[in-house]
């Protein structure tokens, strides 16, 4: 049965004149952090900023550049750039409220309305044949025939709505009738039109039910346009039924566990937008329209607490940064109105630790506002975490050494398939924390560039190949893409915090392989990896290990890895360790470092059977 039901979501929709956004978590609607507050001033104080900024140019030329040479910074950083600032221009006036950020308000909500698309050059697929996958230079076409809407189209529009509700008695006054006339052009231009005409957008799940992120993150905006700046009540219902049958082929899409395959990263632009989304039915209606008891909802917003290592680091497959800084107001809140008491007590914990809350960026604006109201922590409540954690259907386990998140051993290992979305080969890779800090890691994902999503490059670059994760080449070959290169037999004996795993098949050279069980198990505070290879014929195999921490050798066989931590290797292999400079800026600033370090291990000598036994401890 689908989440969302669409023709009794919008015939419970209301007016435009009745609607009142911002459930809170005591049920309630709730206003802005007051002026003199901490968070308050805070906010203010990156209002003042923004004052001060003058927008640049979009020239064609930066444009271009992703169809050139690849490059997505030049164009994104300025087009970016546009949007933050007006974010916080408007928390500050909803703040302030004295006017002092109108005018600069309207400059940029004029210079974003003068742009000839929303749609970032990355994403500008070719119109003129909706099932092209070439990237047009320029926008196109000219005139009202608007086709494409993308996640930062559908995201401008969101903030450009959530700008026009606030303010537009205020525009009114400045500029009678034709500011807010070009807000409505503009929206009805880029956003309403386009997606009322048309079910052949991809991530819409019309054509193709292989939806991701893009689905719901469009999808929560497009909703955000519908209640906050479209009057007419039967276009306002027309996008909230399209949305919400759109969004159920994402929500029919998840696993039976509730897990995100795209990351813990991208989870807050997956799961946390059907969150906004079902917060945003529930206001559009009045209140007469909730999905907040949900369980395949509450599973999915589980899973951030189940992959959740220590602060806000967490267990980063696909293309997760290590750490992620998630919508905790929102994560607690959904836990009061759901009445699940480990979601409740894992967003309020976290928050705890959140004095002043980072509005963020401009790409979930709704949410982003939302959680303004809603950050006060109940002092009251703790959270302990789970000493173990399963996703069954998305193969993602967790041990840990004791219940206090930031002491001791954590053992993440992960199974899965190699059609996942956003997938590394990293089917059976494994990562080890300790005291809350990383000590054996995925190195994560690094700057996006055309070149990122092309089939033919992707799998050639650092760090999604098989060898940029804890895991062997096997006779020179990685793993390979595509579902039928997969784990089998994945199981976790969570008594004994153990994971057995067979890799064979999710290698290229799967032919060639008898069997690769992989067994890891943390217990006595103590990590055990065994991996036995078994090859037709006789061979070799390469294993590694990535730290971020300078390891140093104690003996041939023994490795202290970080602090009193050592490593210590099966007799019969050679050991040798590698310094990796980092030159990619994302890598540097998720780890703050300017090398990796790889620890390689290889048989002494070749055969048909390969058993290492990896201790650390």
């Amino acid at each position: 049965m689908s989440m969302f039901n669409p023709d009794l979501l919008a015939s419970k929709v209301v007016p435009f004149e009745k609607f009142k956004p911002f459930l809170t978590v005591s049920g309630g609607h709730a206003s802005f952090p007051d002026k003199n507050s901490e968070q308050g001033k805070s906010l203010i104080a990156e209002g003042e900023k923004a004052l001060k900024y003058i927008p640049g140019i979009l020239p064609l030329s930066k444009y271009r550049m992703f169809t050139d040479n690849g490059d997505r910074k030049e164009y994104e950083s300025l087009y970016f750039e546009r949007r933050n600032m007006l974010l916080n221009l408007i928390a500050a006036e909803l703040c302030e409220k004295e006017g002092r950020f109108i005018k600069k308000i309207m400059d940029l909500l004029f210079a974003i309305c003068e742009e000839s698309t929303w749609v970032i050059p990355a994403h500008n697929y070719s119109v003129s044949n909706h099932y092209n996958t070439v990237i047009a230079k320029m926008p196109e076409p000219v005139g009202e025939n608007v086709w494409a809407i993308d996640l930062f189209s559908a995201a401008t529009g969101a903030l450009v709505a959530l700008a026009y509700y606030f303010f537009r008695d205020t525009f009114e006054k400045e500029i009678p009738r034709l500011f807010n006339e070009r807000i409505i052009y503009e929206l009805n231009k880029k956003i309403i039109k386009p997606y009322l005409s048309t079910i052949e957008l991809w991530w819409m799940g019309y054509i193709s039910p292989n939806v991701n992120n893009w689905n719901p993150w469009i999808n929560s905006s497009i909703m955000t346009v519908a209640a906050y700046a479209v009057h007419d009540l039967e276009t306002r219902k027309a996008l909230v039924r399209k949305c919400a049958e759109s969004i159920n082929f994402y929500t029919n899409s998840l696993p039976s566990d509730g897990g995100c395959d795209e990351g813990p990263n991208y989870w807050g632009a997956a799961g946390a937008c059907v969150v906004e989304f079902a917060e945003l039915c529930y206001d559009i209606t009045g209140g007469k329209y909730s999905v907040f008891k949900n369980k395949q909802l509450i599973d999915a917003v589980k899973y951030v607490t189940k992959v959740n290592i220590a602060g806000n680091y967490y267990f980063n497959c696909a293309d997760a940064h290590p750490e992620s800084v998630q919508n905790y107001s929102m994560i607690r809140r959904f836990g009061k109105l759901s009445g699940d008491q480990t979601v409740y007590s894992f967003g309020n914990e976290m928050l705890k630790h959140e004095k002043i809350h980072k509005l963020g960026n401009s790409h979930q604006p709704d949410p982003g506002i939302r959680a303004l109201l809603d950050l006060a922590p109940d002092l009251s409540v703790s959270y302990t975490a789970e000493k173990t954690a399963y996703l069954p259907a998305l193969q993602i386990a967790a041990v840990r050494s004791c219940n206090d998140a930031g002491k001791g051993f954590y053992l993440g290992i992960k199974g899965g398939h190699n059609a996942e979305n956003h997938n590394h080969f990293d089917v059976g890779n494994f990562i080890v924390y300790h005291d809350g800090k990383p000590v054996i890691i995925d190195p994560g994902v690094g700057t996006y560039t055309k070149f990122t999503f092309m089939a033919e490059t992707r799998y050639k670059m650092f760090a999604f190949r098989t060898e940029d994760h804890n895991l062997p080449t096997i006779n020179g070959e990685g793993q390979w893409t595509e579902r039928e290169h997969h784990a089998d037999n994945f199981s976790f004996d969570e008594k004994n915090g153990t994971v057995s795993v067979e890799l064979k098949n999710a290698y290229k050279n799967k032919k060639e392989i008898e069997s690769y069980l992989r067994t890891v198990s943390l217990k006595n505070d103590k990590i055990d990896v065994f991996d036995e290879i078994k090859l037709k014929k006789s061979g070799s195999a390469v294993f590694r290990y990535w730290l971020i921490d300078k390891p140093e050798k104690i003996s041939d066989n023994e490795i202290r890895l970080s602090g009193k931590i050592t490593m210590k290797i099966s007799e019969g292999f050679n050991v040798s360790i590698d310094e990796i400079a980092i030159e990619d800026i994302s890598f540097k600033n998720d780890w703050n470092r300017d090398y990796f370090y790889r620890i390689t291990i290889n048989p002494a000598k070749a055969g048909k059977n390969i058993a290492l036994h990896t201790e650390i401890k």
